[in-house]
């Protein structure tokens, strides 16, 4: 089963996937530019590693989607960060930025990262990359690979032992230790107040929808689902089935026991039907003692098997008191009518049918 707070995430992940593959495409015309009409001697090698880059953010978007929990989609997350790490090395490298100018790269890196992931993780992609842009810094400095200077404001900067000690020591682990930590916080922070306020407006969401006493959808929400649930089938050439079913001699039920034990068996019979249809159909309190259901892409026959299933557990449950049974009614889009109110009208003719044929039965448009 996919955790519940993948599609939420994903739809949190997709604009900075968005954004990226913009920002790579920026670099890489821009790269391609400053070769062409500057003539900076910028290595072909660069523009492969961004087309790869690029490239590259399709392949993770497909993995990040693939996976079923939260937590395994921050994990693919963590590694694209750090093959972008790889990336923006290599580039830093071959544009001849390993001076100061290389770390504002490295920095955009660990913001994005900090905010699309937890403080934890966030932590794991700045360290790398301090991890990256010092081994380039010592990588360079001891001749091990060649230093290119395109960029750089003070030849030769790179030998400078004391430079050296700055960036590694002071430098590069001072913004990026603090980047990574303080952005970390602020975005946490921020995540947090995000979940909280969208739990709060879900739950105000759902209050506004739902009844209070048996939790099923109320009134206004059954209206706006038939309708759509209607002009849904309409659009594709399909069926939609109504149920309405009415607690038989509920108020005289409500006289001998009460109130109280007359609202514990309107509770129960919604818990039954909730329990006992589709995740797609919708069970809601029409009024009073009076439940529907809609059974979307469900015939008339279905639809009354459906209803004589409910009947029955109804009929069988022990309730407080005694014996409840309820009462029926049952019509289909489009034979029995081809709009919401007309729908509603002969569900309620066929409960009325049923009621009036002894009660505990099914009744039929």
């Amino acid at each position: 089963m996919v955790d519940e707070k993948v599609t939420e995430l994903w739809e949190r992940i997709k604009p900075s996937i968005k954004t990226r593959r913009l920002t790579e495409i920026a670099f890489f015309f821009g790269a391609l530019i400053i070769k062409l009409i500057f003539k900076v001697p910028i290595p072909n090698l660069v523009l492969f590693i961004l087309g790869v880059w690029f490239l590259s953010s399709f392949g993770f978007a497909w993995l990040i989607q693939k996976q079923l929990t939260a937590q395994q989609m921050e994990t693919v997350q963590v590694r694209y960060f750090l093959l972008e790490l790889l990336f923006l090395t290599c580039i830093i490298h071959y544009i001849g930025g390993v001076e100061w100018i290389g770390v504002i790269f490295y920095i955009f890196t660990i913001i994005y990262s900090n905010i699309i992931l937890s403080k934890r993780n966030g932590l794991i992609v700045g360290a790398a990359a301090f991890g990256f842009y010092v081994s380039l810094v010592l990588l360079e400095y001891f001749a091990i690979l060649p230093h290119r200077e395109l960029f750089v404001p003070v030849q030769g900067l790179y030998r400078d032992p004391k430079y050296l000690i700055v960036t590694i020591g002071l430098g590069s682990f001072g913004v990026f230790y603090l980047v990574s930590y303080t952005v970390g916080i602020f975005a946490n922070l921020l995540k947090k107040k995000s979940e909280a306020l969208a739990g709060a407006i879900k739950e105000l969401e759902l209050l506004a929808e739902t009844d209070g006493l048996t939790r099923l959808y109320n009134h206004r929400y059954f209206q706006e689902a038939l309708e759509g649930e209607i002009e849904r089938a309409r659009r594709y050439k399909r069926k939609v089935s109504l149920i309405m079913l009415d607690i038989d001699h509920f108020k005289n039920y409500n006289d001998t026991y009460g109130h109280p034990k007359g609202d514990i068996v309107l509770n129960k019979i919604a818990q039954i039907l909730k329990k006992n249809v589709r995740r797609t159909d919708t069970a809601a309190r029409y009024g009073g003692e009076e439940l529907t259901l809609i059974l979307p892409e469900i015939e008339q026959k279905r639809a009354v098997s459906t209803a004589e299933r409910l009947r029955k557990l109804i009929e069988d449950y022990s309730f407080p008191g005694g014996k409840i049974t309820a009462s029926f009614g049952v019509a289909t889009y489009p034979e029995d009518a081809q709009t919401r109110a007309d729908l509603i009208e002969q569900a309620d003719k066929s409960l009325y049918k049923a009621k009036e044929a002894g009660r505990n039965r099914v009744g039929v448009s």
